[in-house]
């Protein structure tokens, strides 16, 4: 269950701290293919005795595939602080109403 839930999420954590164009996108990917890919080893007999834990493969395949998703998307149009004072901007908009 670990691989299943985790390995993409460590993908996410890791992206997103270490890289300033991972977008949200990447982000579903890796997500959803940890959990495909974790699912397919754990179904398969021969590919759950190869691996016996499909955190790796798993991990792996999410990583790549997160790249990928996130280089083949458009750049984010703010920056983090531009964003930041979106953010503060539409809390304070929504505290006077």
């Amino acid at each position: 269950m670990i691989a299943t839930l985790m390995s993409g999420l460590c993908v996410c954590v890791l992206f997103g701290h270490f890289w300033s164009r991972f977008n949200w996108q990447g982000a579903i990917t890796a997500l959803v293919v940890s959990l495909l890919v974790s699912l397919a080893i754990i179904v398969t007999p021969n590919w759950l005795a190869f691996w016996s834990n499909p955190i790796m493969p798993a991990t792996l395949a999410s990583a790549l595939c997160a790249a990928i998703v996130t280089l083949i998307t458009p750049m984010q149009k703010h920056t983090s602080a531009q964003a930041l004072a979106i953010l503060q901007a539409q809390r304070e908009e929504m505290q006077h109403d």
